[in-house]
């Protein structure tokens, strides 16, 4: 267990999984590639899953490429596009999992970056 060829089969039981109308699918195999799992760490190829993902309904998907474009990762960093994302998210939970919606609100109208 834990070895690169358990990572391509999850990697392409995902792929599967996501072809066949399951947008969770994306989001597993968007974080293999974030954290180089099968191999080589592709930020730029996991927040195109990430976005095919979101494109497909699914909120841990906007989640996920909200944070790569809050953070500039594997994208050009884009703070107004991550506060419209965070905008659909439950309870305006933030995109980098520790600043408040409301601060990013904030800092999109001219306030402090952090």
């Amino acid at each position: 267990m834990g070895t690169q060829a358990d990572a391509r089969m999850a990697a392409k039981l995902y792929r599967e999984g996501a072809e066949t109308g399951s947008p969770d699918g994306w989001v597993q195999l968007g974080l293999l590639h974030e954290y180089g799992a099968l191999g080589t760490r592709d930020l730029s190829e996991a927040a195109a899953l990430y976005q095919k993902a979101a494109d497909a309904g699914s909120s841990e998907g906007i989640h996920h490429v909200g944070t790569m474009y809050y953070w500039g990762l594997g994208v050009e960093k884009d703070r107004d596009r991550a506060v419209v994302l965070s905008q659909g998210r439950a309870y305006g939970l933030c995109l980098c999992s520790c600043v408040p919606w409301r601060r990013l609100r904030a800092g999109r109208r001219g306030g402090a970056e952090f």
